[in-house]
């Protein structure tokens, strides 16, 4: 999953290395969303890859995937773009339960049309990415925190890091 290096340089999570442990961390998945049949794969797995924005000869690519669950909270999500002219509304945040694992998921749509389909597995494709630890009192999160063993990571030339992680 990708690391902004922002979240590092301002020190709300340590520089990974291979074989540490990320001790208090959720995962999120940002992307698009379909509902599925009874009979889907529950879980998450790798999808297609998506080239870094690096020119050639160096492509570093970013991984997309596919998590696949059963929604068990669905709310809707609002912003303040504008600045004071009111809230805009800017999709849907699901807690997805996995094979094992809980994550977040942000989509397109409305909660109630997520709530409408909890008892049918919902896949969404897009971006892995962790929680800042802010949002959890910002935003009042269930919280699915858990630690999570750094297996490799690799250095973009954005200064990002893709870090490949299992749950502890």
């Amino acid at each position: 999953m990708r690391l902004a290096d922002e979240e590092i340089v301002d020190g709300e999570i340590e520089e990974p290395v291979p074989g540490a442990v990320m001790r208090s961390m959720a995962i999120a998945i940002d992307g698009r969303c379909e509902p599925r049949g009874a009979d889907a794969f529950e879980g998450t797995a790798a999808a297609d890859v998506v080239p870094e924005d690096v020119p050639p000869p160096v492509w570093v690519r970013r991984p997309q995937y596919v998590a696949t669950g059963m929604v068990e909270q669905a709310e809707d999500v609002w912003a303040d773009y504008y600045g004071g002219n009111g809230l805009t509304h800017t999709g849907a945040q699901l807690l997805l339960r996995t094979t094992g694992w809980q994550l977040f998921a942000y989509v397109d749509g409305w909660a109630k049309d997520f709530n409408l389909l909890s008892r049918f597995p919902v896949r969404v494709r897009g971006d892995l990415a962790f929680v800042a630890s802010y949002a959890w009192d910002a935003f009042d999160l269930t919280d699915i925190r858990s630690d999570w063993s750094v297996m490799e990571i690799v250095h973009l030339a954005s200064h990002d890091r893709l870090v490949r992680v299992r749950q502890a």
